[in-house]
């Protein structure tokens, strides 16, 4: 199991008697029936891409040649830090698959790695040649190895008016049988040759000797340990298959031109042999297979005679598996290679994103230095160092949209950012460059903390993952418009897209994370993204273009936060103004330590020592002919002259204020206010007790002093008589049913003398 910044796993790969550049050939075979897909290949570096499932997460496998040797790394594309085992599996998959392969591909002369001779019985020989006498033809002549123990024998079956060319078919080497990878598999085989009617099976010239001796060689493969032959695999030794030819491999394919049937025998005991007819190829031509496939080299083949001659012509002339470095995009920096120290070791090339990380991290220390709570600071503490909130940034405090971007609330939040900013960045900053970087960051930083004002500014907000959002927006404009090579464009879409898409739908369904700053910082990087591609597909004036992109996305900050500005509810003042004066600290803190509080001209009315939860007061003003009913375990508060009355229950409050007005304007005014501060909600006519009011309900999010929001529902209820230049406003904040209940019921028992 590996941990790290990008966890991997590394091997050291080696076949006997293969070259760097045929293990890796080898090794894009063994990919290829691992089911992974393929990326770039060159003589010293092939990279392959796990398939994606809930085992695996597309993990990147690169083969290295280094000092003369292949080195496999498989490492995570993914945001994640342990693998759980997952890459040295790979490795093992790939390995084993690539000595299985080499095995069945190289003829060795090592002793020690065969089985001992097994002949077959005279029924199963017998059965043998009974196949090869009807579907191959009458046996001429028979062939015997110069080795006197074995049992392996070679039939000539001479030209005939219905197959008018050498067949040479091998009796014996199916009596050894092969471990298989799959039942279905035939794990004895026999192998055969065509060769053309002027072939002179006296001679014993080279371009005559060779089909003999290989046929005895491909005999021999089937007492090999731990290899199996199947259709489609080839054979060779490295070198020409003989002198006057370039063709230095045998492709294993079913007997052409004769019955179906032709290609597998029945012994006595109901076991099968597989016939494998054995066709000669140039290394360009196996070079093709081992990168594209049997099926599109058999399409390649498919105009050439079954015949085995060695003079043919080159169906895959000037081919190379193995391709240059240029491609249709930009070629990152292999992510195998990043540690958190490499990341975090400020460079050319890395500056940016390890210094934006030593910035967030220290002003977090110097925030824990100064008193603020290493793990859960309360919103007051983190307000003082410029978390974003509306009543403040929309009031005067602007600098609080660019301060929010560098404040976090707790360490686990901080660690969790900083991760990330690490993974983008290090792939971010290869592309845009370090200044284009630090400037997105803060661009998309700032637009971020619009997006939150824009959708609750009433909220507490701070962190950086509104600007990392914003990175992984442009990075996503990168992957989008390919400016990025082909073969990472995939793997890196599924590991950036996951983890927006997973954070999203997370902060859509959890209270506390600010998914509109998130949003924000999305969309402005996707357009100031947009804006980099450009500038980068121009050879000239990009750097005006990338500033032209930054300048737009600039004033539209501008404009949006000018706007918020002037929308600001006029209570914001005042909530300024109570934070200045230190009003407002006061009274989180008190709220925080659960201390009721009171002004010293204010009478408290105690509720009794044993409350009857089902017990109702009344409470009446007679000088201005009010009267109502409330639940009696409600503390009971007068305020003020204009707030008549005042309960709390927990955090639950109704407030019921009387104004009176020297003219229709003020009034008018008033009313015009209320609707503006609930910001367009519908108004509903409803009758109390005789008299009609106006009620206006919605629910909303509140910060608390421990940071985060509550929810609670806000309740107007309001009546304006121009008759009497009068007004009564009942503000109802309820948490729950049952209080939002109670508070229904009080609103009913309201009544006015006419």
């Amino acid at each position: 199991m590996a941990i790290g910044f990008k966890p991997k796993a590394e091997m050291t790969l080696s076949l006997p008697g293969c070259s760097p550049s045929e293990i890796l050939l080898v090794a894009a075979e063994a990919a290829r029936q691992l089911g992974w897909r393929a990326g770039g290949m060159t003589r010293t570096e092939a990279v392959f891409y796990t398939p994606m499932s809930m085992r695996s997460w597309e993990e990147k496998v690169t083969l290295r040649e280094i000092n003369g040797q292949v080195v496999a790394t498989s490492a995570c594309s993914t945001i994640q830090i342990i693998d759980w085992g997952k890459n040295k599996s790979n490795l093992k998959k790939l390995f084993k698959t690539m000595q299985r392969l080499h095995d069945s591909h190289c003829i060795t002369n090592d002793k020690e790695s065969v089985h001992p001779y097994i002949a077959y019985t005279s029924e199963q020989k017998e059965a043998v040649q009974a196949h090869i006498r009807k579907y191959f033809g009458s046996i001429n002549a028979i062939l015997r190895s110069e080795e006197t123990n074995s049992p392996v024998e070679i039939l000539l079956v001479a030209p005939t008016n219905r197959y008018d060319y050498y067949t040479l078919v091998t009796c014996g080497a199916g009596a050894s049988s092969m471990k298989m990878p799959h039942k279905d598999l035939p794990s004895r085989c026999e192998f055969c040759i065509s060769l053309p009617p002027e072939w002179n099976p006296e001679s014993n010239e080279p371009e005559d000797r060779w089909p003999v001796e290989w046929l005895f060689r491909c005999a021999e493969l089937t007492r090999q340990k731990d290899i199996w032959l199947t259709c489609g695999h080839t054979v060779s030794d490295g070198s020409p298959l003989h002198e006057n030819t370039a063709m230095e491999s045998l492709l294993l394919l079913s007997p052409e031109k004769r019955d179906e049937q032709a290609g597998e025998c029945t012994l006595p005991d109901g076991e099968k042999v597989a016939f494998y007819e054995l066709y000669p190829l140039y290394k360009e031509e196996t070079e093709f297979k081992q990168a594209n496939g049997l099926a599109n080299l058999l399409d390649k083949l498919k105009d050439c005679s079954h015949i085995a001659r060695t003079d043919r012509r080159n169906t895959c002339e000037g081919y190379s598996a193995f391709h240059s470095a240029e491609n249709d995009g930009v070629i990152l920096d292999d992510s195998n290679r990043m540690t958190f120290r490499s990341i975090l070791t400020p460079r050319k090339g890395n500056m940016a994103t390890p210094i934006l990380v030593y910035i967030n991290v220290a002003i977090f220390l110097l925030m824990v230095l100064c008193g603020v709570n290493f793990l859960f600071p309360t919103g007051i503490s983190i307000l003082k160092w410029g978390a974003d909130f509306g009543p403040l940034t929309l009031s005067g405090e602007w600098w609080r949209t660019f301060t929010c971007n560098f404040i976090h609330i707790g360490v686990i939040h901080l660690l969790m950012n900083m991760y990330a900013l690490l993974y983008i960045g290090a792939y971010l900053e290869q592309l845009v460059g370090t200044d284009r970087l630090s400037v997105a960051y803060v661009l998309t930083g700032l637009c971020s903390a619009s997006a939150s004002l824009m959708i609750h500014p009433d909220s507490i907000s701070a962190g950086a993952s509104g600007a990392i959002f914003g990175l992984y927006g442009i990075f996503l404009s990168y992957l989008l418009f390919h400016r990025i090579e082909r073969h990472q464009r995939r793997s890196l879409l599924y590991s950036i897209g996951l983890f927006v898409v997973y954070n999203l739908l997370t902060g859509a369904r959890t209270e506390g994370i600010d998914n509109a700053a998130h949003v924000g910082g999305l969309v402005s990087g996707l357009l100031l993204g947009a804006g980099y591609v450009q500038a980068d597909r121009m050879q000239t004036d990009s750097r005006a273009i990338s500033r032209i992109a930054e300048g737009v996305l600039l004033v539209l900050f501008i404009l949006a936060f000018t706007e918020q500005t002037r929308l600001a509810p006029s209570e914001y003042e005042e909530i300024q103004a109570a934070w200045k004066s230190g009003e407002l600290e006061k009274y989180a803190t008190e709220e925080t330590d659960g201390e009721e509080t009171a002004n010293s001209d204010t009478p408290i009315l105690s509720p009794p020592t044993t409350i009857d939860p089902d017990k109702w007061e009344t409470y009446t003003v007679d000088q201005l002919g009010f009267s109502c009913s409330y639940p009696a375990h409600w503390m009971t508060q007068k305020s003020n002259e204009q707030c008549i009355l005042y309960l709390l229950d927990e955090q639950n409050s109704i407030a019921i204020n009387h104004n009176k007005f020297d003219t229709e304007e003020e009034l008018d005014e008033m009313h015009r206010t209320i609707l503006h501060s609930m910001q367009g909600e519908p108004v509903e006519k409803i009758n109390v007790q005789g008299k009609e009011f106006e009620k206006i309900s919605v629910p909303m999010d509140y910060p608390v002093a421990g940071g985060g929001t509550i929810h609670v529902q806000q309740t107007l209820v309001f009546r304006l008589d121009r008759e009497t230049l009068e007004g009564y406003l009942i503000i109802c904040l309820t948490t729950d049913d049952s209080h939002e209940a109670e508070a229904q019921k009080l609103i009913e028992s309201v009544q006015l003398k006419s």
